[in-house]
């Protein structure tokens, strides 16, 4: 029985990516405000740019991750939601 793992190595590799972009849109929105808002634009047109041009599937998956995080980054910041507390949902069950 042979196994494959390219979709555990693209769910994993997602799960970091999206866990790495997190602290670093905090930090530079922290440290800079909304003005290098454009550098993660960029890099997330030339990733979905290059996970077109890449052959290799599971590649092309990473960098098409890659560059949705940054854009998602973009949204983070036009919307200040970086600065927001997350709510605390309290859930009451009634008998």
């Amino acid at each position: 029985m042979e196994l494959y793992y390219t979709g555990v190595i693209i769910a994993v590799s997602t799960f970091l990516i999206i866990g790495l972009f997190h602290p670093i849109v905090i930090k530079v929105e922290y440290h800079t405000g909304t003005r290098f808002w454009w550098v993660f634009l960029v890099a997330g047109i030339i990733s979905v740019g290059a996970a077109f041009l890449v052959a290799n599937v599971l590649y092309s998956a990473l960098l098409g991750v890659l560059g949705a995080s940054a854009s998602w980054c973009i949204l983070m910041f036009s919307t200040g939601a970086v600065n927001q507390p997350m709510p605390l949902v309290l859930l009451s069950v009634s008998i």
